[in-house]
């Protein structure tokens, strides 16, 4: 069945909550083709020649991701909870996965990401700074206890490779405030991470 025949995830979302036995599925099938692509992104465009050797497929990590958070059953409020949770979700299962490589390799590189604020437009990948990905992770947590949506936003850019548009759908808010808290989050993270690496 094509996501396009899928009632909407704020729907479904809605029926899970409700305890609908088919709704749990329905919703996975609905948001995988989404959560592929940010996946697929990701693996590609932020890791890089930085994750050499991962040999994890997009495929892979959005199943994984998908059956931990069936297994921790959490009620959804909305779309963009849901997506909130899932990106979340997907650092976990990715960062285990890359943790678990070099423990076996015995060391390796840091996992860096694209400090960018264009980092949506692959023609700009290269102006912007690298940053480890767990000290933005952690910057990313401290943003979140000041103010959760904007390091939200700030997540969905940089780490998962966003435009704005699609933030502001995923999130449910216009495309003025993903802008907005995008300025803002890009300026406080980048503040934060140079001085926790002082």
């Amino acid at each position: 069945m094509d996501h396009q025949d899928h009632p909407p995830i704020d729907h479904l979302l809605a029926e899970v909550n409700a305890g609908r036995v088919r709704a749990p599925e329905q919703l996975t099938d609905a948001a995988y083709r989404q959560l592929r692509r940010m996946a697929e992104r990701h693996l590609h465009r932020r890791f890089g020649r930085s994750a050499a050797g991962l040999t994890w497929q997009p495929t892979a990590l959005v199943n994984e991701t998908l059956l931990r958070m069936i297994k921790q059953r959490q009620q959804f409020d909305n779309q963009g909870h849901f997506f909130a949770i899932a990106t979340t979700m997907m650092e976990r299962v990715l960062l285990d996965y890359i943790r678990r490589r070099r423990a076996e390799k015995r060391g390796g590189e840091a996992i860096r990401v694209q400090f960018d604020p264009a980092v949506h437009s692959p023609a700009a990948s290269g102006d912007g700074e690298n940053c480890d990905m767990e000290a933005l992770l952690r910057a990313l947590a401290r943003l979140a206890m000041m103010d959760a949506r904007k390091a939200e936003v700030a997540r969905m850019r940089l780490i998962w490779g966003l435009e704005i548009n699609e933030v502001a759908a995923s999130l449910g808010v216009s495309h003025a405030t993903v802008e907005r808290d995008w300025r803002f989050a890009y300026a406080w993270l980048k503040r934060d991470v140079a001085a926790h690496q002082r």
